[in-house]
């Protein structure tokens, strides 16, 4: 397990079963808990939960939360660390760890509550803690607002307006505010927005500026300002990836100021047999990605770049079956073009970069950044400022190849799965 032939080795799957959204990120006492929408073979949808120490290598725990008779599936949220204890939980050294979502059947907000580290997890309470409000409200994300001194939720609710039995992307963010995690008060909404909310605060690089930052579940994003109350938009809706494969968006709590992001490459175009043949796992995650927040000539922006981290996965060992890549800048134009598979992954011609069915200007003096896995690569511009992220699915077993008339890094990656460079079998 763990290497066959079209499974990601640099990027986390399920063992076994189907994946999606990444729920529940949290850092606790050295460990790296990922929570993600899991449906083993043959079950319904619960969460499943890996942890790291490093965010390069995870040890897979299975199905953490379930579903059940009570709330249905149980569908996306968020953790967070109970430092204070409000919850009244705590005996000894270890901290209460509380994970939210939301209950397929019922549309309500669930607590559950963990005092060994998140390897075990029990209802707090059998009712939600936030009731439906509108059929279909979902996604809370929960974290502390040092400013205020109150926990904020964060929650996707389809706009007021919209009474019919379908609902529409058109939809708008409740905020909420806590003392205890458990008694919430809404504060505000803002529209318009689809699923998967995410709020945080970055620091503008080479200032003293903090913003804070709201993303929907495209990637999508908002630069402004969050008091606790409301958050106020100080920028236009800006694009947070130019790719195909990239959804539900989220950012782990309690890991200072450090922001990371994790997201479902999401890979749902074809059939269930022709994504993965053979395959005893669908989809994957995205490669974990640091933000920063830059001043650019046209406004301020999220740039996003693979953790550093990746560097304790590089190899100069042959042959070559994943790689991250690194096109440097030039005085004249490039040409370059990187295809594994059968497959043509990206190729740089003059100003234009070109990636399955996009095209991004791209001049010769930006840095072009390419994470090959084996079914996916990731393309960062300019450190980061534009990001193309993309699934493929090889059509015969040539090698990773890279024409370059310029100066080209090809760094070799080892599989986060075990020792020694990955090998197809």
């Amino acid at each position: 397990m763990y290497n066959e032939k079209l499974r990601p080795q640099f990027h986390f799957t399920a063992k076994s079963g189907w994946l999606n959204d990444p729920n529940g990120l949290l850092y606790h006492d050295g460990e790296y808990h990922m929570f993600y929408q899991f449906v083993p073979p043959g079950e319904i949808k619960g969460w499943g939960h890996a942890v790291s120490t490093d965010l390069l290598h995870w040890d897979d725990l299975g199905m953490a939360i379930p579903a059940n008779n009570v709330y249905g599936e149980t569908w996306s949220g968020s953790a967070v660390v109970d430092f204070d204890n409000v919850l009244g939980l705590q005996s000894g050294a270890d901290k209460t760890l509380a994970a939210f979502f939301t209950g397929l059947s019922t549309w309500g907000q669930y607590m559950y509550v963990s005092t060994d580290k998140g390897r075990t997890w029990e209802p707090f309470q059998d009712e939600p803690v936030i009731p439906e409000i509108m059929p279909g409200n979902r996604d809370p994300k929960v974290f502390f607002h040092t400013e205020s001194g109150k926990w904020i939720l964060v929650l996707w609710c389809r706009a007021p307006e919209n009474t019919e039995d379908a609902e529409n992307h058109d939809g708008i963010y409740l905020f909420f505010a806590s003392d205890d995690l458990v008694n919430w008060e809404r504060r505000s909404s803002l529209g318009s927005f689809f699923e998967c909310p995410d709020l945080f605060k970055l620091t503008v690089e080479d200032t003293d500026d903090e913003k804070w930052v709201l993303v929907d579940g495209k990637g999508d994003y908002l630069v402004g300002d969050f008091d606790g109350n409301a958050f106020v938009p100080e920028t236009d809706i800006q694009k947070g990836d130019f790719g195909n494969n990239f959804y539900a968006t989220q950012t782990w709590n309690n890991v200072g100021e450090r922001i990371v992001q994790l997201v479902w490459m999401r890979n749902t175009e074809t059939e269930d047999q022709e994504r993965y043949p053979e395959m005893p796992f669908d989809q994957q995650m995205n490669f974990p990605c640091e933000l920063s927040l830059k001043n650019c000539s046209d406004g301020i922006k999220v740039f996003r770049y693979p953790i550093d981290e990746i560097k304790e996965l590089y190899s100069d060992d042959e042959p070559i079956d994943c790689a991250d890549i690194i096109i440097k800048p030039s005085d004249k134009q490039r040409e370059v073009t990187v295809s594994k598979g059968g497959i043509t992954l990206c190729s740089l011609t003059g100003g234009t970069l070109k990636a399955f069915d996009k095209d991004l200007c791209c001049s010769m003096k930006e840095e072009v950044r390419i994470l090959v896995d084996r079914v996916s690569v990731e393309i960062f511009v300019s450190e980061g400022e534009k990001v193309l992220s993309f699934c493929y699915l090889p059509i015969n077993d040539d090698v990773l190849a890279v024409c370059s008339d310029g100066e080209v890094q090809v760094n070799a990656l080892r599989s986060i799965w075990g020792s020694g460079l990955t090998s197809v079998r």
